[in-house]
């Protein structure tokens, strides 16, 4: 039974992972035969939380890629994206994609200063990956410091 469980993870991420472009043609078809999987009873139902582990576990992804990949600036795009997916059902996806939307804001605002608000982008993605995303108390931390750091007051 094992084997199902993964393969479900492996959709779960899939999906969550999708949502970073659309309009790449072969991802979306694989989403869809990804998302139809049924089980003997009917549809296989994904709850939210699923969905939210799974999405959590792609921003981890990402997030090592901001540290090791060539560029930073278009991962934190996909970061914000694959977000998207939980606003209404992870209490801190908001306040996480201010941090990126702000960071990636900053590289298209100050273009003078991008290697700074790169070496923000990796710092947010060590620290994101140094905390337990589904901790209230440390995303709360993390979402205090980083707002700090790019200005954002809440309003």
């Amino acid at each position: 039974m094992a084997a199902p469980a993964q393969s479900r993870y492996a959709a779960l991420a899939y999906r969550a992972s999708v949502n970073i472009d659309p309009a790449q043609g072969p991802h979306t078809e694989a989403a869809a035969e990804l998302s139809s999987q049924d089980t003997p009873s009917g549809p296989n139902p994904v709850s939210d939380d699923e969905i939210v582990s799974a999405c959590l576990e792609h921003t981890r992804h990402l997030a090592d890629q901001v540290i090791h990949g060539d560029d930073p600036h278009e991962t934190a795009s996909y970061i914000m994206g694959a977000l998207l997916d939980v606003f209404a059902t992870y209490d801190h996806a908001g306040g996480v994609y201010v941090v990126w939307g702000a960071l990636t804001d900053w590289i298209e605002l100050k273009p003078q200063e991008e290697a700074l608000a790169k070496r923000h982008m990796v710092a947010a993605a060590r620290e994101w990956l140094a905390l337990d995303p589904h901790d209230d108390d440390a995303v709360r931390r993390y979402l205090t410091h980083w707002h700090d750091i790019v200005g954002y007051d809440g309003s």
